[in-house]
């Protein structure tokens, strides 16, 4: 008998495959496997020609299934009352080399009669022919032959198969359910949810009813999760695109301390723990459908997923609606939503409402919330401005931009249906069992700060996304905190709920007790960054303040025209230092920065912690605290020559000359600790020398490494090293404008990154992106 090819299943299943066996593991020809009975009956099930569990991917999607030749399998027992009948099946790619059409075929023998139940085809893929074709989904009514005791049998066909392929395992049989009415039990008080965590791409909060927006794009989410729920309505982002933000939420780390800033080399490391590989390890069923396609297996986003689907890398795929989602998942989730079945973990990702802002609810090209634009713009033009392609027309430039906002809003209302949909596939009973989670991964720009789409500033527009939590029992609906959260917080939560302990090194927190009304919130700053091609841009939020910091005098020069269109907006639209009061200014409008350097003070050094990270390598040197006008000055040497040098937040006016092994620098002090990174490897430092407005300063007046008091003569490299920088930040005394010690820091990081990607998935990365036009 092969374990695991279970005939009677949990939840009161007469039959479920795969029951989560290991894959590769052999089922031998003729094996039958018995199980005791739901009901009173015994129900055997039978592999006619051998086979084995494998994880099939065809159609871009991935399956765990047995796989047989094409004489199939059986099942023989007694059918239930209500009996339904769920079959998943489809070719293995080698199979479409050789052959044509698959038939499929279901058939019934009992009291002496056969029928076919079923006889279906998947015609041979004429478009993207070797991903293969689509798996076939088949949900067959057999109330009709209830109380009978039959033999159901399973067999598939193929036009032109050789006869030497004909035993050969080429088809994949999964998920199949066969379940009667009322099967399903309850599960024990305290058992584990299933949890369904639903991803809105691109879904900016403040373009939602329940969160302010004067248009209702989403009532099905506002009436089922926000309204039977908890609204976090301060909610953010760790970065302003998918690749960093789904790397934080779906490892409760800051996506700086994996993201490399080459954007092709971004994706969660085998060596990080991810949610979905905990909840898999604490034996929920996993399945997540992606409909970004720069979330592929290669760079880690499907690892710990049983099931999984992630689109072909084409501009096509961005232009997939989610109807495409919901025709992978809704068979899915009607063989393991089930009453009583095992808890599951599902993670749908929906890519609309990004751009081309183009859906089914659209007529003649306009939304039903602007419909009277008469104007060229459509759609497909949010990619061409954000490139620099096209622009608005003139003289109609605010109809354009009203037109554009208003056909991203009907994508977030077309969405809103097909998560209404997900939502009634959901029997009640299972519903009253699952922990609902809707967020986004960040929002979109309609030229609020200049410029168009997402990925490249910090400002609220990219940062502020919906959170809403639904727990029917558990959590209070209708509740609404008001505390920012961060989707950082969203893996610890999720754990919590399942009962697994988080991974050590997680950050982010378990909000259960805020969203039931146990407890606030903890007084923490909320950290974003761009993470993406060209100068370090990164915000900070704390007590209402938001300090955004861009490092627009690095010497960055594009040379594609769309990325220079991209720069030269930051150029005009964006300051080197910002500093907002959002609950006076939440459009960010009025920059305070000047006005309130103790604030800029206060918050620069969590943003320049969070920068320091290990990922880009070289001696840092930066100010401390020095207060506006004051001058300093100085030489460093070292004992090797460095390449060159990366200014970190540096003014204009500020001088860095590297001649040989010679740092000089001279800065005016701002308040917070800019500086620069050294390229290379300059090792020891042989000495240095500083002065405060002219005047010489003790040695002690510098620090090195962990914080240490420089005194003096030659530091060795590894004297240098800090975990952590800069020393001493805290809630209560970051940022004081005391210019007593100290005045520079010097200091090494000297953690190792987490292992990166492979040659292979930063390749696969790269070609995405360009197939889908963000490498030029």
């Amino acid at each position: 008998m092969v374990a695991g090819f279970s005939a009677a299943c949990g939840g009161g299943d007469r039959l479920r495959l795969p029951p989560a066996p290991a894959a590769g593991e052999t089922v031998p020809a003729g094996e039958v496997a018995t199980a005791a009975a739901v009901g009173g009956g015994v129900y055997e099930a039978a592999v006619e020609g051998g086979g084995e569990w494998a994880a099939v991917d065809t159609g871009h999607v991935v399956r765990p299934a047995l796989v047989t030749s094409v004489d199939g399998w059986s099942w023989r027992g007694r059918l239930p009352a209500g009996a339904r009948l769920q079959v998943g099946v489809g070719a293995l790619p080698a199979a479409w080399e050789e052959a044509g059409r698959l038939t499929v075929t279901v058939g019934l023998l009992g009291d002496g009669e056969s029928e076919t139940l079923e006889r279906a085809t998947v015609e041979k893929p004429q478009e993207d022919a070797a991903a293969g074709p689509p798996w076939l989904d088949l949900d067959l009514d057999l109330a009709h032959r209830a109380g009978e005791q039959v033999t159901l049998t399973f067999r598939a066909a193929f036009d032109r198969l050789p006869a030497e392929l004909r035993d050969e395992p080429l088809v994949a049989w999964g998920p199949v359910r066969l379940a009667g009415a009322g099967d399903g039990v309850a599960r024990p008080e305290g058992a584990p949810p299933n949890v369904v965590l639903i991803v809105v791409d691109t879904l900016r909060a403040d373009h939602l009813g329940f969160q302010g927006y004067e248009r209702e794009t989403a009532p099905n989410v506002a009436a089922e999760l926000a309204g039977r729920g908890v609204v976090f309505e301060q909610a953010h982002s760790q970065a302003p695109w998918t690749l960093p933000s789904v790397i934080s939420y779906m490892t409760g780390r800051h996506p700086s301390e994996m993201a490399r800033a080459e954007v092709i080399r971004q994706g969660i490391p085998e060596t990080t723990p991810s949610l979905a590989e905990r909840l898999r390890g604490a034996g929920y069923r996993t399945a997540a459908f992606l409909a970004n396609p720069v979330l592929h297996p290669a760079n880690g986003f499907t690892r710990g997923y049983e099931s999984h689907y992630t689109p072909i890398a084409s501009v096509r795929s961005i232009s997939l609606n989610g109807d495409s989602v919901n025709r992978h998942l809704l068979p899915w989730l009607g063989t393991h939503a089930v009453p009583g079945g095992d808890p599951f973990f599902l993670y749908v990702h929906y890519v609309d409402p990004h751009d081309p802002y183009l859906n089914p609810q659209q007529v003649d090209g306009n939304s039903a919330f602007y419909p009277g634009y008469e104007g060229p713009v459509d759609g497909g033009w949010a990619h061409s401005l954000y490139v620099g392609q096209r622009q608005l027309p003139e003289g109609a430039a605010e109809a354009g931009r009203r037109q554009l906002e208003a056909l991203y809003d009907s994508e977030i209302h077309y969405v809103d249906g097909l998560i209404g949909e997900l939502l009634d596939a959901i029997p009640p009973e299972v519903a009253a069992e699952t922990l609902f989670v809707f967020t986004s991964d960040h929002g979109e720009e309609f030229l609020e700060h200049g410029w168009w789409k997402h990925g490249r500033t910090v400002y609220e527009e990219q940062l502020h996304v919906p959170f809403v939590m639904r727990w029917d029992g558990r959590l209070p609906a209708g509740r609404r905190v008001a505390e920012p959260v961060e989707l950082l917080d969203l893996a610890p939560t999720v754990l919590a709920a399942a009962g697994v302990e988080p991974p050590a090194g997680w950050e982010g927190i378990d909000l259960l007790p805020v969203a039931a009304g146990d407890a606030s919130p903890p007084r923490r700053v909320t950290v974003g960054q761009h993470l993406a091609e060209g100068p370090e841009r990164a915000a900070a939020l704390l007590d209402g303040w938001k300090l955004l910091l861009f490092n627009r005098n690095a010497p960055f020069a594009p040379d594609k025209p769309g990325d220079q269109a991209i720069w030269q907006s930051s150029l005009d639209h964006t300051a080197r230092v910002e500093l907002y009061n959002l609950a006076d200014d939440p459009g960010e409008r009025t920059n305070l920065a000047g006005e309130q350097p103790a604030e800029v003070a206060r918050l620069a050094p969590f943003v320049l912690r969070r920068l320091d990270q290990p990922l880009a390598p070289g001696l840092r040197v930066a100010l401390g605290a020095v207060p506006a006008g004051v001058e300093v000055a100085g030489e460093i040497v070292f004992e090797n020559a460095p390449e060159s040098h990366w200014p970190l937040f540096l003014a204009a006016g500020d001088r860095v000359e590297v001649d040989g092994r010679h740092l000089r620098f001279a800065w005016r002090g701002e308040g917070f600790a800019k500086g620069l990174r050294l390229v290379g490897e300059p090792g020891a430092v042989e000495s240095v020398t500083v002065t405060v407005d002219g005047e010489p300063v003790a040695p002690t007046r510098v620090t090195v490494g962990d914080g240490r008091a420089y005194a003096g003569g030659r530091v060795a490299a590894a004297g240098l090293e800090a975990d952590t920088w800069p020393p001493g930040a805290s809630l209560a005394g970051a940022g004081s404008a005391n210019v007593r010690p100290p005045v520079l820091h010097l200091w090494l990081p000297g953690s190792e990154p987490p292992t990166g990607l492979d040659a292979a998935a930063i390749e696969e990365t790269e070609r995405r992106l360009r197939a889908l036009g963000y490498i030029r």
